[in-house]
């Protein structure tokens, strides 16, 4: 059997900006703003951990102004002010989408006072690095797609998920325990309601693919999420409350968590 896929289906249709008028942002860890901010490092993790799923963006430079001009019009008039997030992506195919939230003008002038004045920089989490394939240190082009194909319509809304849960470092085995491979080992349990709840909590506002992954912490351990299939809502159930069975089958890519 023979299955065929399409790089331009409606999941991965390009902007409608032409790729000239992509954005270049310098990439850096996002841990660089706890060392930077050495002022008041507890208040800055706690406002890193509010993020959520999503990156930083300085405004002092012309990619970053240009890419809060690009959202603006791409969400002019839009009847949901509060979904209007600002969403990227990496590379010419939209394969995830990641959400951007501009850096407050202290964070950004503290940014800007070691020797990166009016430089444009987005800051992200290794999980983001992964999953869009980038790396720290180099500069990439940004396209902005805070509405599927540079306007229109919303991405849809995401009526469920499937996902896939590990730990993201594993406990130490003693050596007697691997010895003797029929010996039970102490493996933490964890409750599947409270991590629905933090992955919730991570990614309101975001939008979801398929195989994407995403580090959410539950009972101080760190658990990878892998997107392992997402179910998004039909025009009927979007305006109320309906059983599982009554969403729509048709193997999406993508939805918007909301």
């Amino acid at each position: 059997m023979t299955i065929k896929a399409s790089l331009k289906g409606p999941n991965r249709r390009r902007c409608g900006r032409s790729a000239a008028s992509a954005l270049t942002f310098l990439i850096k860890p996002i841990e660089d703003l706890s060392a930077e901010d050495s002022d008041t490092p507890d208040a800055t993790q706690r406002a890193l951990s509010a993020l959520g799923n999503a990156c930083l963006f300085t405004t002092r430079g012309k990619s970053g102004k240009e890419l809060l001009k690009w959202h603006n019009d791409i969400v002019e008039g839009s009847a949901d002010v509060s979904n209007d997030s600002l969403l990227i992506h990496f590379h010419d195919i939209p394969v995830y989408i990641l959400r951007a939230v501009p850096l407050s003008s202290k964070s950004d002038t503290t940014t800007n006072n070691n020797n990166q004045t009016d430089q444009d920089i987005i800051y992200l989490s290794k999980v983001h690095c992964h999953n869009h394939k980038v790396c720290t240190d180099s500069k990439m082009q940004v396209t902005c797609c805070s509405r599927p194909n540079d306007g229109g319509d919303d991405y849809p809304s995401l009526s469920a998920i499937g996902i896939e849960v590990h730990v993201r470092k594993t406990q130490d085995e003693s050596p007697a325990a691997t010895e003797n491979e029929d010996m039970e080992f102490d493996r933490p349990t964890f409750c599947a309601k409270d991590i629905c709840r933090e992955l919730m909590n991570h990614t309101t506002n975001s939008v979801l693919s398929v195989n994407e992954t995403v580090l959410i912490q539950s009972e101080g351990t760190e658990l990878v999420c892998r997107v392992a299939e997402v179910r998004v809502a039909t025009e009927d159930t979007a305006a109320a409350s309906v059983s599982m069975s009554a969403v729509t089958m048709d193997e999406p890519y993508r939805g918007r968590v909301s």
